[in-house]
């Protein structure tokens, strides 16, 4: 209300349709009120996210995320949500996802390794802001393969056997089982415990 012939309407919200109508006021009273004017704000890209969560249990290769809209969706239907990953040691993300769902599999990944998991909404404006972060841990798988063992003979009756510890996988090696046996024949455990090394005694002289 004011002398002037315009005004700056402030705090709208993008995308929203507005109706306006004007009517004057003079020492005679006032005019008729105008025709209402329909008016919509243009679309804003969509505020940011919540970070995705973790959909059931972490599998060693494989985990389900789930998410939901943004709170803002900036005048505008969400059509599209992209999720990267990257290691939690060093920040080199990449796209794992890209579509309209609210959920998503990501797949390959190492066992018993951290991830860093963040989300976007996109409009027809394009793509909003990122989500903080989420860490997820995958579960623990198997140890490698181990390498074959290296022997020593000591003598023509004795011979040291050692060991590398493999890629554990998430989780340390508890116990290391040895076998042993003629070339031919059934093979035989002869140790099982924590160690990376053990002797044999007892073997026949010149015997493979």
């Amino acid at each position: 209300s004011g002398a002037t012939r315009e005004h700056l309407c402030d705090r709208l919200n993008p995308g929203c349709f507005y109706r306006l109508r004007v009517y004057c006021i003079s020492d005679g009273g006032q005019s008729a009120v105008s025709e209402s004017l329909l008016v919509q704000t243009p679309a804003v890209p969509p505020g940011p996210c919540l970070p995705p969560r973790l959909q059931g249990r972490p599998k060693a290769k494989e985990i389900q995320l789930r998410w939901g809209p943004p709170l803002v969706d900036g005048g505008s239907p969400i059509f599209c949500y992209g999720v990267e990953m990257s290691p939690v040691e060093k920040d080199e993300p990449r796209e794992v996802y890209q579509g309209s769902e609210v959920e998503c599999t990501v797949s390959n990944l190492l066992p018993g390794k951290t991830y860093s998991f963040r989300l976007h909404a996109a409009n027809k404006m394009g793509f909003g802001p990122f989500s903080e972060k989420c860490d997820i841990t995958t579960a623990p798988g198997p140890p490698d393969q181990c390498k074959p063992p290296q022997v020593t003979c000591r003598s023509a009756t004795c011979a040291q056997v050692n060991w590398e510890v493999p890629l554990s996988n998430g989780t340390d090696v508890t116990e290391y089982r040895l076998e042993w046996g003629g070339v031919e024949g059934s093979m035989q455990m002869c140790y099982c415990g924590p160690g990376l090394s053990y002797e044999l005694k007892g073997l026949s002289p010149a015997t493979t």
